[in-house]
């Protein structure tokens, strides 16, 4: 399953050491949704707006079992098309997020933080690195 990933998973490093077996396919970006950070991130749908992560293909019983994790067991399965950094090409992906996220809910800093210094290491638009972190 090909997934775009957008929060700490985008860390092929993590899944592996989860017991995963991630194949990276690239840096991506996804148009018409915002970052949210509760606890953890998710995504909103939002024109105009535009956010990045990584496309990873996960075998389809890995990506059951990562999203049935303690924490991640609300994140639902929704169809995008991404957009591929390194040649502008669209793929078909699974995105996960929260079906609704929750209003009011406080923002997690630590994970935050954590996710600017990922979205550093990955090179995304320093824009949206700042945004990560005031979000």
């Amino acid at each position: 399953m090909r997934i775009f990933f957008y929060g700490l998973f985008m860390d092929c490093t993590l899944l592996q050491e989860m017991g995963f077996h991630p194949t990276t396919v690239g840096p991506a970006q996804l148009a018409g949704f915002r970052l949210a950070i509760g606890d953890r991130a998710t995504l909103i749908p939002a024109a105009g707006s535009t956010c990045y992560g990584i496309l990873i293909d996960l075998p389809d019983d890995e990506a059951a079992a990562l999203y049935s994790g303690p924490g991640v067991a609300d994140y639902r399965p929704e169809t995008v098309q991404a957009i591929l950094l390194q040649d502008r090409s669209m793929w078909d992906s699974v995105c996960y997020n929260l079906p609704v996220p929750a209003s009011g809910t406080a923002r997690n800093d630590e994970y935050a933080e954590a996710l600017a210094r990922l979205a550093e290491k990955l090179e995304f638009p320093t824009d949206y690195v700042r945004e990560i972190r005031d979000c």
